[in-house]
């Protein structure tokens, strides 16, 4: 795990992690960590500071896109 986590630290000019089959984010290299921030400080990160993809996207109201959601209703 020590040497995958290495290869996603190289990985400098894009934003890399890596999840598991439940979407919970569990590496990030710098770049992903700073372009994912709202996810990582949002409320529905649980208290371990684990990131969840599809929690934060359909249970932060900041984790959808307002003019697509605008567009559903």
């Amino acid at each position: 795990m020590a040497a995958r986590l290495g290869h996603l630290d190289s990985v400098t000019l894009s934003a890399a992690f890596v999840r598991n089959g439940c979407m919970d984010v569990v590496a990030t290299n710098p770049l992903a960590r700073a372009l994912h921030a709202p996810m990582f400080a949002s409320d529905t990160t649980d208290r371990h500071g684990c990131a969840n993809i599809a929690r934060y996207h359909f249970l932060d109201p900041g984790g959808y896109s307002t003019p697509r959601s605008a567009a559903w209703s």
